[in-house]
């Protein structure tokens, strides 16, 4: 029941860091991902004084994890876009 009554909520904060959409107009797309470094940025696009900081690999890894998770219990008759987008990102995480 918690899950039913927090579902909207639990996706905005999803949608707040892995938003694949171009088109959201409340979040931008994949936050703090770098697809090409295969990781997130601790400090967005914008590097500190002695350069760029990545983000826990672990915090990150966990939050595509959960996404997964969340995918699964929320959407179990075919929502499989969160499911894919985060098992992509966690094997990306693993390379």
């Amino acid at each position: 029941s918690w899950g039913i009554a927090n579902s909207a909520w639990v996706n905005s904060l999803i949608r707040d860091v892995s938003n694949p959409s171009p088109s959201d107009t409340y979040f931008s797309t994949f936050r703090n991902f770098d697809w090409f470094a295969g990781h997130s940025w601790a400090s967005g696009i914008f590097a500190f004084e002695d350069g760029k900081n990545e983000e826990s690999t672990s915090e990150d890894y966990n939050f595509y994890f959960a996404a997964k998770l969340w995918a699964q219990v929320s959407e179990p008759s075919g929502g499989t876009e969160m499911l894919n987008l985060g098992k992509l990102m966690e094997v990306i995480l693993a390379v």
